[in-house]
């Protein structure tokens, strides 16, 4: 099964922060990265007084199921020295699982695909490049015309 996740960060060189936890996913055995996006700086969704963000989209190969999939990422994210903070607070690392093929998961620890990304524009910005054509399982729209449609009622 292919997923899309997210990876953010926004502390100590939040650039680097993207590239180890690139190298992390790529030394997992039951994950195969296939590939990823170029990185976008973009201002913090929700607590906006801290630093930007940097944002970039990878595409994973894995057989494992969602939960398993979710504590790989939270042992990559603890690995990588992230300590729980505050609700959109700073980050030295985010790792989210945003799509999971045609899937529809919902957990009380995970909702995919990613509960609010028609409301992120960071996010649409990077899915309208990376994969225009996906259709968000639940809204039945692509990643362009969400992006689009986001755009056009005022977002930006």
């Amino acid at each position: 099964m292919t997923s899309i996740l997210c990876l953010g960060s926004n502390l100590n060189d939040p650039s680097q922060q993207i590239q180890n936890a690139l190298q992390f996913l790529n030394l997992q055995p039951e994950l195969h990265v296939l590939r990823y996006s170029d990185p976008l700086t973009s201002a913090p969704y929700g607590v906006t007084e801290q630093a930007d963000f940097v944002n970039c989209l990878v595409e994973i190969e894995t057989m494992l199921d969602p939960l398993s999939l979710l504590e790989t990422i939270k042992a990559i994210e603890s690995q990588m020295g992230r300590i729980p903070s505050f609700r959109w607070g700073p980050r030295l690392i985010d790792i989210d699982i945003i799509f999971m093929e045609d899937s529809i998961v919902n957990y009380d620890d995970l909702i995919v695909p990613h509960v609010d990304l028609q409301n992120r524009f960071y996010l649409l910005s990077l899915l309208k490049d990376f994969c225009p054509d996906a259709v968000h399982p639940v809204l039945q729209k692509s990643m362009m015309t969400l992006y689009n449609d986001y755009c056009t009622l005022g977002g930006v």
